[in-house]
């Protein structure tokens, strides 16, 4: 996405979750630190005082929170982030691929058996969902296997400004990134108060042929 994200005269920049890849961070509740810390590195030479975080599955739970204590973050866009129910139905926890669970015990060091104890206390409250002020966008798929349905239907009930696109598809709706790519640039240029017009519209466009070209 970074081309586009230039073209629209935004700065882009790019950060693996603590854990993954290169990072030598630990993956852990205060995850959401990393990106405070980037918008300060970044401090003049970007404008750090409206920033839109497109972050995946678990790294959406982490912008959340970031969204929920750093007034410079004025949107997210997730694709698939754990909410509530994923780090407290032991009954849904039992069903988590095991090779889900076996990465988070790698990105949090803990054993694989210890994996849902470790993070049970992460999950974000109705009051924490509720006192969200910016706009939330989220990719959702109905076949889902390691998010919960209950995560989707908490943030219905609770966050004030919510937009979802939901796939027939599994975790990450990857027989759709096309369309996804689309849907998260338009989600963030209609956050924007200062979006152009014509941005948002051949973006528009762009889904519908994304959308079209699917099938659908």
């Amino acid at each position: 996405m970074l081309p586009q994200i230039a073209s629209f005269g935004m700065a882009g920049v790019v950060a693996d979750l603590p854990g993954v890849g290169e990072s030598p961070l630990r993956y852990g509740p205060d995850a959401w630190t990393l990106f405070p810390a980037i918008l300060d590195a970044l401090e003049g030479r970007a404008r750090v005082s409206e920033t839109y975080l497109l972050a995946l599955s678990f790294s959406g739970h982490a912008a959340i929170t970031a969204a929920l204590r750093d007034p410079r973050v004025r949107g997210v866009v997730g694709n698939g982030p754990p909410i509530h129910d994923f780090f407290t139905d032991a009954a849904w926890q039992a069903r988590v691929p095991k090779i889900t669970r076996d990465t988070l015990a790698h990105l949090t060091g803990v054993p694989p058996e210890a994996v849902f104890a470790h993070v049970r206390d992460w999950a974000l409250g109705d009051a924490d969902l509720a006192a969200l002020t910016v706009p939330l966008a989220a990719v959702t798929a109905r076949r889902d296997e390691i998010i919960p349905p209950g995560d989707v239907e908490r943030l219905k009930r609770h966050v004030r400004d919510l937009r979802l696109v939901e796939h027939d598809d599994v975790h990450g709706a990857p027989s759709h990134l096309a369309e996804t790519r689309v849907w998260s640039l338009l989600a963030v240029q209609r956050m924007r108060p200062d979006a152009d017009p014509e941005v948002i519209a051949a973006l528009t466009a762009a889904l519908e042929a994304a959308r079209a070209g699917a099938g659908r």
